[in-house]
């Protein structure tokens, strides 16, 4: 005579107890991995975003012209010049407007870098002489920008923190360099931009 063996309740509660702890522990390293995914996501979004402005803002410098410009009211404005409002960090004149369409206008455009709640923008108008104040174009580059502070090198190799340098509006034309320190939520950068 065969005797049907099966399971005690007490073997069943122990299976149950292991399965159990092994599908925790799966689920710690499982959620362990998706965050570890997440981070390295929005770390390449952020090396992204900041490699598209300093690209950006690499190539408006190379094209800076020494043309001034006129505001609404036609008053003449410097080639260059650090905002003063608060939030305008710096406007200049560049060359190399794209046309692909062909029409009859200036390869001037005049480009203008704010720091607005945070977000650090590049706007940007058609003419560099602009007959109202509001930009033909705006994007947004950064978000969660603590303070940025632009310095620029004059061409005598002295740094300016103001330009066109107080000591000398008239006549200072375009600086040498730009030096840009951005502190955000991933601390704190520093980038040296050439400009002729």
């Amino acid at each position: 005579m065969i005797r049907a063996r099966g399971f005690t309740l007490l073997e069943l509660l122990v299976a149950l107890a292991i399965f159990a702890i092994m599908g925790a522990m799966a689920y710690g390293g499982l959620n362990s991995v998706l965050r570890a995914a997440d981070g390295s996501r929005e770390a390449a979004d952020t090396l992204g975003r900041l490699q598209l402005t300093f690209g950006l803002l690499q190539r408006d410098l190379l094209q800076a012209v020494d043309r001034p410009a006129r505001d609404a009211y036609g008053t003449e404005q410097p080639a260059m010049a650090r905002g003063r409002d608060g939030e305008t960090l710096i406007r200049f004149t560049r060359l190399g407007q794209r046309n692909p369409a062909g029409l009859a206008r200036a390869s001037l455009q005049r480009v203008r870098y704010r720091l607005v709640g945070g977000d650090l923008l590049r706007e940007w108008w058609a003419h560099a002489d602009r007959g109202d104040e509001a930009p033909t174009g705006r994007r947004r580059l950064l978000r969660e920008v603590e303070t940025v502070e632009l310095r620029f090198l004059d061409g005598a190799g002295r740094w300016q923190d103001q330009w066109p340098p107080l000591d000398s509006p008239d006549s200072a034309g375009l600086p040498a360099a730009v030096e840009l320190r951005l502190t955000g939520k991933g601390g704190e950068l520093r980038r040296l931009f050439r400009v002729r």
